[in-house]
């Protein structure tokens, strides 16, 4: 990403959250799932995780550089970055002492989403007035993935938020349900790669397809790249194959969204966008809810579709298994 790039996804990301975050009630506000993070807690430490950015992103290039160095290697994409911190935390990362939230009550509230507005409105304003080659070079440390230079730390603090964004989606989701939905479904494309002349028509309509999904109800999460997609996440190291993955409430929000919406119409016209599969490319399976997949987790999911058939362990559209007691 570029800095205006990097900005964009900032602003769309933190004004979400926040935008969010205002709407709850009191109860929802402070509802704990199972001694889960609040909302406020989830805005707490969104608060305690960017104000050291800030802190130190002010610092001049020189004084960064002489406290952590700098790196001629070559930055890490969005998207690895992301993959690889989901792993850290699918392996049982957590956030350092200094980075847990207190209890933050809904008289509070105002106050904290006033600074991290504040927070995140300073960072942008840094961001502009730093040099492109200090954003590649100048390292800072994470503290699940080491030394990372300032532009992947910006990487992590677009991904940081929405993590904690759908978290707290999942825990409000969590009252009364125990289980949640995940699907994958894969596609090889007729063009050489999502840029191909061919694929055109799909691509331009990606975003209302996806707003439709995100207002459907019983829609929980989806995965996403910086623009906003999941084109560019490429597990099989084949260009030729798109991936995307989301969580829904139950198969019947899905299905609503799959087969009775506008999706439905570009499903039926797939043919003229995607080749033949051939096998299995489309799975699903029960997660518990509050979760969400690593991509990892989900290619395998299909494969073992693929490879076993049905069960109750992952299953299709025509066959399908119900929440597990």
């Amino acid at each position: 990403m570029t800095k205006k790039e990097i900005i964009h996804q900032l602003d769309i990301h933190y004004t979400a959250f926040l935008a969010y975050v205002s709407g709850l009630s009191e109860g929802k506000y402070q509802y704990s799932y199972q001694q889960k993070w609040t909302a406020g807690q989830q805005l707490e430490h969104i608060i305690k995780s960017i104000a050291p950015l800030v802190q130190f992103y002010s610092l001049s290039p020189s004084a960064m550089e002489k406290i952590f160095g700098k790196t001629q290697r070559t930055n890490q994409s969005y998207e690895q970055l992301t993959a690889n911190y989901q792993e850290k935390l699918a392996a049982g990362g957590k956030a350092p002492s200094q980075f847990l939230p207190k209890p933050n009550s809904f008289e509070q509230r105002t106050a904290s989403l006033t600074k991290l507005r504040q927070l995140i409105d300073q960072l942008k304003e840094i961001i502009q007035k730093t040099k492109e080659d200090d954003l590649e070079q100048l390292l800072i440390p994470h503290p699940l993935l080491g030394n990372l230079t300032l532009k992947e730390m910006l990487y992590n603090a677009i991904y940081h938020v929405q993590h904690h964004h759908q978290q707290a989606i999942a825990y409000l989701n969590k009252q009364g349900i125990t289980y949640q939905l995940v699907q994958i479904n894969i596609a090889r494309m007729k063009g050489v790669n999502i840029e191909d002349p061919i694929m055109k028509e799909f691509v331009d309509n990606l975003d209302a397809i996806n707003q439709i999904a995100e207002s459907s109800e019983g829609f929980v999460w989806r995965l996403q790249d910086e623009e906003n997609n999941a084109t560019s996440f490429n597990p099989y190291q084949d260009e030729q194959v798109i991936i995307n993955i989301s969580v829904w409430k139950n198969v019947a929000a899905l299905e609503q969204y799959v087969f009775k919406t506008m999706h439905a119409d570009f499903m039926k016209r797939r043919r003229e966008w995607f080749q033949k599969f051939g096998e299995a490319y489309v799975a699903m399976w029960w997660i518990e809810a509050g979760t969400v997949p690593t991509v990892s987790e989900a290619v395998a999911k299909l494969e073992e579709l693929q490879k076993n058939g049905p069960s109750k362990s992952v299953f299709n559209f025509r066959e399908q298994y119900p929440v597990p007691n």
